[in-house]
């Protein structure tokens, strides 16, 4: 989609609000876009916004839960969180483990 690769030239221009805003509009047209719910999980944890960045990373291992690369970007943003637990739960690879933690 035209409006995930403006978030991500936005992202790699160091605007990062901007490149967020893209990445929610391209997923208003397409809510299941799991690149954009990627980047805009990077865009969040890039903020410091880690458990924004959960949720995405989670939506979009809901879609694809095959996505290794999504699993540690989950992990990580768990982790700088302090969600030690949580991030732990990710070797598990199961996405219905984190429901009663995350609304996605």
């Amino acid at each position: 989609s035209l409006l995930n690769k403006l978030g991500a030239t936005l992202a790699n221009s160091m605007r990062p609000a901007e490149a967020i805003d893209a990445y929610i509009k391209a997923l208003e047209i397409r809510p299941n876009y799991v690149r954009a719910l990627a980047n805009l999980g990077i865009s969040y944890s890039n903020q410091g916004l880690h458990m924004e960045a959960s949720s995405c990373f989670l939506k979009a291992l809901d879609i694809n839960p095959e996505a290794s690369h999504l699993w540690f970007s989950l992990r990580n943003s768990l982790a700088q969180s302090g969600k030690q637990e949580l991030a732990e739960m990710t070797a598990g690879r199961s996405v219905e483990a984190f429901r009663p933690h995350f609304d996605f």
